[in-house]
């Protein structure tokens, strides 16, 4: 009797357990904590919509924060993410530099680092997704080429709070390299655009009256030098190739640039959280995913998908 009724208990036991290993393992969600630079821009609205889509996709929760272009506020902010212990952290930089120390806390506390976008510098991430930098170099030097009729003064707007844009930097000087023709007069370091971008290009145009072309390696450098543009009257004269998102490519088509790299953050966010999702099946994922730039020009040529012309993804 008695061992029958051990027997009954065990059986009890046993289901019990079970049923709680079956609901942790299948009744929570996991849990992806995400900081964004700001919501702002365009750009990163999408980036969060693609995010969210995919997400809901894989049966995964996150849970944003959103630094509103606040290196100090994004760093309480992933502390903040680290305390809940979610299962994985997805970091869009503000600084790349300011970035790394939350990630080397992220390691400490053994929660995954994916960054996006933007490169961190400091600590361990698994993956990284982006464009390829180097082959958007590429691209860019081409379209201001074309832009400028392959001779006269151009410049860079460096984006200096996004470390992974070095190779890109080397690559467009690469190509124009090629052009005796053309002449680089500036490469450009902008931390802060709004505080250090109107004084340089004000004296850019001052050095350089006779500027024909610009390159803006972000989206807000962009938007900010064809402000300054407008405003010393050089509008007309000086063409500005940018980097960015779908907002540039209206841009692009009512002649206000010369071209764009046009990056899709929409799928750069799908990509994103479905590396994470692999990661967190236990599956292996790559350093590095890139997701294609679209070259589009206002400069003749055939109509293509995100403008007036459009050569093959970057």
């Amino acid at each position: 009797m008695l061992s029958r009724s051990l027997n009954r208990w065990l059986g009890t036991v046993g289901l019990s357990l079970s049923l709680v290993l079956t609901a942790c393992s299948h009744g929570h969600p996991k849990r992806i904590g995400v900081a964004l630079p700001s919501q702002k821009l365009g750009f990163y609205r999408a980036l969060r919509t693609g995010l969210l889509q995919e997400a809901e996709k894989l049966g995964l929760r996150l849970h944003f924060e959103d630094a509103d272009g606040d290196s100090a506020r994004q760093i309480t902010q992933v502390q903040g993410l680290l305390a809940e212990k979610n299962d994985a952290l997805l970091l869009v930089p503000v600084n790349s530099e300011s970035s790394g120390k939350v990630v080397l806390e992220a390691n400490g506390d053994h929660i995954p680092v994916f960054t996006l976008y933007t490169e961190a510098l400091g600590g361990n991430t698994l993956t990284h997704i982006g464009t390829d930098e180097h082959k958007c170099g590429q691209a860019a030097a081409r379209l201001l080429l074309q832009a400028i009729n392959n001779k006269g003064k151009v410049a860079i707007l460096t984006d200096k709070t996004r470390s992974n844009l070095k190779s890109q930097v080397e690559a467009f000087k690469g190509v124009l390299g090629l052009q005796s023709a053309v002449d680089l007069v500036a490469d450009i370091p902008v931390q802060d655009i709004d505080a250090q971008l109107p004084g340089r290009m004000t004296e850019l145009l001052q050095s350089n009256p006779d500027l024909a072309g610009i390159y803006a390696t972000s989206e807000p450098l962009t938007l900010a030098a064809q402000q300054s543009l407008t405003r010393l009257g050089k509008s007309r004269q000086v063409a500005i190739i940018g980097l960015g998102g779908p907002d540039l490519q209206p841009l692009v088509q009512n002649g206000t640039l010369a071209g764009a790299l046009i990056q899709p953050p929409d799928q750069m966010g799908a990509r994103a959280i479905a590396t994470v999702d692999l990661y967190l099946k236990q599956e292996a994922v790559p350093n590095m995913v890139t997701v294609p730039a679209r070259p589009v020009s206002g400069h003749g040529g055939s109509p293509g998908p995100y403008g007036n012309v459009s050569s093959s993804p970057t």
